[in-house]
């Protein structure tokens, strides 16, 4: 119910503000009482546009880890009756990231500093020949020997839409993504 201050709903939901380091709103999230850290990491990555494996949640001083049920873990200090809202801090990291796409029908999404694959994306039925990749939003495009395109969002590693239209392959692509247009 609004105006409740974050505490508990009926079924134990708990809304959340999401704080940064500065201590400026990024966003509110509502935790159930079996949500893990990795599923308010999700949330929170979904309401905020950033790829998951960017977003660290703190609760005071201690990170949340991906298998804790913060509600549990950390219902004394989230559920303060003192505090107007309950809030996490969120800590941002920025990876240096590559995507590259193969013969063998995937895609794969490298994290450069550890110098591994983060993401391998299924989906193309052909060789996958050319991508372009939007990383502001977490988003690319790209084109298979089939003439298929896909569009994957990297944050969840799917495809959420794809097109056939081509009669051979598609070689080369580019995208205005603020304007949603690719050639």
């Amino acid at each position: 119910s609004s105006g409740d201050g974050g505490r508990a709903h009926e079924d134990g939901g708990v809304e959340v503000e999401v704080i940064g380091l500065g201590g400026e709103h990024v966003c509110r999230v509502r935790l159930l009482p079996s949500t893990t850290g990795a599923d308010a990491v999700a949330k929170v990555a979904a309401a905020i546009g950033a790829l998951e494996a960017e977003i660290s949640l703190v609760c005071c001083t201690e990170p949340i880890a991906a298998d804790e049920v913060p509600l549990v873990a950390r219902a004394s200090i989230l559920l303060e009756a003192n505090r107007a809202m309950p809030f996490l801090h969120l800590v941002r990291t920025q990876q240096r990231l590559a995507l590259t796409t193969s013969r063998d029908k995937t895609i794969r999404l490298w994290d450069l500093d550890a110098g591994r694959c983060v993401e391998t994306l299924r989906g193309h039925r052909c060789a996958i020949t050319c991508s372009v990749v939007d990383w502001a939003s977490g988003i690319a495009l790209s084109g298979s020997a089939d003439g298929a395109l896909a569009l994957w969002d990297l944050g969840t590693a799917c495809c959420v839409e794809s097109w056939r239209g081509h009669a051979g392959h598609v070689i080369s692509l580019s995208a205005v993504w603020p304007a949603r247009r690719a050639v």
